[in-house]
């Protein structure tokens, strides 16, 4: 799923259930974010943090990365990445790990882990109302991320895997007819590594597409029809968060604009976001990923350290800010997850 469903459909469904706009906006942000925290090198800090952290040592404070991107993936063929990234925040196994049983890692929409996690983020929410609201919130947030790619990736795993995503003959359907991908095309697709929906590329996370693909492993073929996906999606969420705020269902009142928002064609976030605005001006969309880190970061001084002439550079931290939670609690989910499966 891309931005349109983790900031903008989680932005409204979170609002439509019953939560103030300034809280709806935090969980949406924190989803989306779970896209976009890249940061994978320690900040030195100038002065200590008054709080704990896993994340500091008293020195150097170390940001989670939830996502690759660019010069990064290469780095995925680690299969401790992959446990760390795409497990635990992108293709949670269905089931958890019990011995002594077969365990699969492959996805499966709203699978066990999943559920755990949404029900642990809802419990101290609900356990914690107002002291610590804002990285409560958070943790929503990051859970909804995971839990709502448990329908896009289904039927994928997170790790390195020719039985679980190895796929062939990939077709799309456009103009009422199926168009297969052109030889190229699937050949150089074939050439990534079989981790996550790599060889499908974006497909799985595209709102408007149809599409079908055969599994090499077993010549299963599987068709999906991404914007019905993402609608039992958006229905399974909203029901959640309207019962954990005791509020009756308003879902017949907007879910034909929210299904409009998923059938558009167009592959510009931009488009597609002021498309959500404009079928509902009632909510306030709004997303910037470098807002939470700059809230939270300031450089302090830039110098030069010899004898390799290496720049270096001190910030100030703001620790009771959304990117400073973000991260420490982002921990907490890998953790967590990582605690439910066979490594």
């Amino acid at each position: 799923m891309k931005i349109d469903f983790h900031y903008n459909t989680i932005r409204l469904l979170a609002e439509k259930a019953g939560f103030s706009p300034k809280d709806a906006q935090i969980i949406a942000y924190a989803s989306q974010f779970v896209d976009d925290a890249t940061d994978h090198k320690p900040l030195k800090i100038t002065g200590n943090l008054k709080v704990n952290s896993e994340r500091y040592d008293g020195k150097y404070f170390d940001p989670i990365c939830t996502a690759h991107k660019g010069l990064q993936f290469i780095s995925d063929l680690k299969r401790v990445v992959q446990f760390k990234i795409y497990v635990s925040f992108h293709f949670l196994p269905s089931k958890v790990y019990d011995e002594g049983k077969d365990f699969c890692y492959v996805t499966t929409p709203a699978g066990e882990i999943a559920t755990l996690l949404i029900q642990r983020a809802l419990n101290i929410l609900k356990k914690d109302k107002e002291k610590n609201r804002i990285p409560n919130l958070i943790r929503l947030g990051i859970a909804l991320h995971s839990y709502a790619d448990t329908w896009a990736h289904q039927g994928f795993s997170g790790l390195n895997s020719s039985q679980d995503n190895d796929i062939s003959k990939i077709s799309i359907f456009k103009a009422h007819k199926w168009e297969k991908l052109s030889r190229i095309k699937q050949l150089e697709y074939n050439i990534l590594p079989d981790i996550g929906h790599a060889e499908a590329k974006d497909f799985p996370d595209i709102a408007y597409l149809k599409w079908k693909y055969t599994y090499k492993s077993s010549g299963k073929t599987v068709e999906r029809n991404n914007s019905e996906i993402f609608f039992a999606a958006s229905k399974n969420i909203y029901d959640i968060l309207s019962n954990f705020n005791e509020q009756n269902s308003e879902w017949e009142s907007f879910n034909a604009r929210l299904y409009k928002c998923f059938s558009f064609i167009n592959d510009s976030d931009k488009d597609k976001y002021e498309f959500f605005q404009k079928l509902f001006p009632e909510i306030g969309f709004y997303y910037n990923e470098d807002l939470w880190k700059d809230e939270a970061i300031l450089i302090s001084r830039e110098f030069i350290e010899p004898p390799n002439n290496i720049q270096n550079i001190e910030y100030k931290l703001k620790e009771d800010t959304k990117w400073f939670h973000f991260h420490s609690i982002a921990i907490e989910q890998r953790e967590f997850v990582l605690g439910k499966v066979k490594q």
